[in-house]
């Protein structure tokens, strides 16, 4: 944050590598993290880790999704989606997306 004059961390949410879900900043306001291509207006994200992911980490962000998907009426897999192509690096999102809206 002090690097990058924010006033609050970029992500809505970060998954840590013991399974914990820490809220950041709030939904209502845009996130930083997905500056390519206008995507903070309509992305929440954060996993903490370079592409080696934790088990414990995949199992809380399918609950998470689960339960964003149901406060947003999220119905469509389609819908849950990459900011970028490397992130979050080899995490199958289309796989986990379909899982929980299948």
């Amino acid at each position: 944050m002090k690097h990058r004059g924010w006033d609050d961390i970029s992500y809505h949410y970060v998954i840590c590598r013991d399974e914990m879900v820490e809220t950041g900043r709030p939904e209502n306001l845009v996130g930083a993290h997905a500056r390519k291509g206008g995507r903070n207006r309509f992305s929440i994200g954060g996993l903490v880790g370079e592409n080696n992911f934790t088990e414990a980490q995949i199992e809380s962000l399918k609950i998470l999704l689960a339960e964003l998907c149901q406060k947003y009426n999220i119905t469509d897999p389609n819908c849950v989606q990459r900011h970028h192509d490397k992130c979050p690096g080899p995490v199958n999102l289309e796989k986990i997306a379909q899982e929980i809206l299948g």
